[in-house]
């Protein structure tokens, strides 16, 4: 039961990246492909899907996430925040990192960093992200409300 609970634990705070294969084509007449997250969320209840775009932070990087999504039509899309510090002002800096990896048949991790789009799909990423943070919350919530507390120890033997 507890393997379950975890697997429901872990799709709740996983993001899945999908490969769309454009109506373009590139120079050399290969096919050309989009990077997208799909969600849906519900607003007063009311449902809607949102969609985030994501590039490549730079023409090498499409390479890259070809090889990543060799390894199926899905991968995970990672975010997080980083800090950088100036060494001259020591001023720190905030800013958010955006990985998208999978992980081949024998295991080994294929990464790469990417960017929204447009403002809008990092506006919209970040709605998914809050969503997604309040139904962890009330899950862990309702999980702790079923599990039965430790008796007392008495500090005598039994």
């Amino acid at each position: 039961m507890k393997k379950n609970e975890k697997n429901q634990e872990e799709k709740m705070l996983e993001l899945k990246v999908t490969r769309e294969l454009l109506d373009a084509k590139t120079k050399s007449g290969d096919d050309m492909y989009g990077y997208v997250l799909r969600e849906n969320i519900v607003v007063n209840g009311r449902e809607r899907e949102i969609r985030v775009d994501f590039a490549a932070k730079d023409i090498g990087g499409y390479d890259m996430l070809d090889i990543i999504f060799m390894t199926g039509d899905e991968a995970f899309l990672s975010v997080r925040e980083e800090h950088m510090t100036d060494d001259v002002t020591k001023e720190v800096t905030t800013y958010m990192v955006y990985e998208i990896w999978n992980e081949d048949e024998d295991g080994i991790p294929y990464v790469y960093k990417v960017k929204p789009m447009r403002e809008s799909d990092k506006a919209k990423l970040n709605v998914i992200l809050q969503k997604r943070a309040l139904a962890y919350e009330k899950f862990q919530a309702a999980e702790a409300a079923l599990t039965p507390e430790a008796p007392e120890q008495t500090g005598k033997k039994q």
